[in-house]
């Protein structure tokens, strides 16, 4: 058990650092804005949310939860963003795990 466990683990990692890297060659839309307006969003079930993903997900949670939590808030940014863009709403959306 701890061995598959180990695997989702890494599989999770490999999946976060390949976002990371997506966000990182992504071209800046960085728009200075008309006012301080933002918009929060706080996920509240991220756990549920990443055992859809992955059935193993819960299990990994236990041992790294905040890893979890920076892959859910990673992929969440990813479509909010490409929603956005669909609409044609030019934002920059950007995501903190603390």
């Amino acid at each position: 058990m701890a061995a598959l466990l180990l695997f989702a683990l890494v599989r999770l990692n490999r999946q976060l650092l390949a976002l990371r890297a997506e966000l990182d060659e992504a071209p800046s839309m960085a728009v200075e804005p008309a006012s301080g307006a933002r918009i929060a969003i706080e996920i509240l079930n991220t756990y549920e949310l990443a055992a859809r993903e992955s059935p193993w997900a819960g299990a990994v949670a236990k041992l790294a939860p905040k890893m979890i939590e920076r892959i859910v808030y990673a992929k969440a940014a990813e479509e909010v963003a490409r929603q956005l863009e669909e609409q044609g709403v030019r934002a920059q959306v950007t995501h903190y795990v603390d």
